[in-house]
């Protein structure tokens, strides 16, 4: 069973490192700020869909929200913060849908036993 507090601790931690209320964020996704709330203390059950554009939002990879799921950390050997890791080239469209795809059925495959 995965543990969405941990995901809302990593998301809750992105936004106050960038100094932006749940409100701002929640603008910024499409949510209420009680859903960002919500989100945060691990009461709302997230899709796919949410911490890819959450973690877009933020600046922040995908697979840094999911580092408490997955175990895998973003790797950073600067002292640049891990919300400032970013990817130097611009996926073309289908090569994207097909990076969503696989983050959608691996995510997927982690809930479908809850």
């Amino acid at each position: 069973m995965v543990d969405q507090t941990k995901i809302g601790d990593k998301i809750r931690k992105a936004r106050e490192d960038l100094g932006m209320t749940q409100e701002v964020l929640g603008k910024m996704v499409g949510v209420t700020a009680m859903g960002i709330s919500y989100m945060e203390k691990g009461l709302r059950k997230l899709k796919v869909e949410d911490i890819v554009k959450i973690a877009e939002k933020l600046g922040v990879e995908s697979s840094y929200l999911l580092e408490p799921v997955t175990g895998q950390s973003v790797n950073t050997n600067n002292s640049a913060s891990a919300f400032n890791f970013r990817s130097d080239f611009e996926l073309g469209g289908q090569e994207k849908k097909e990076i969503e795809k696989k983050i959608n059925d691996a995510f997927n495959d982690l809930f479908k036993d809850e």
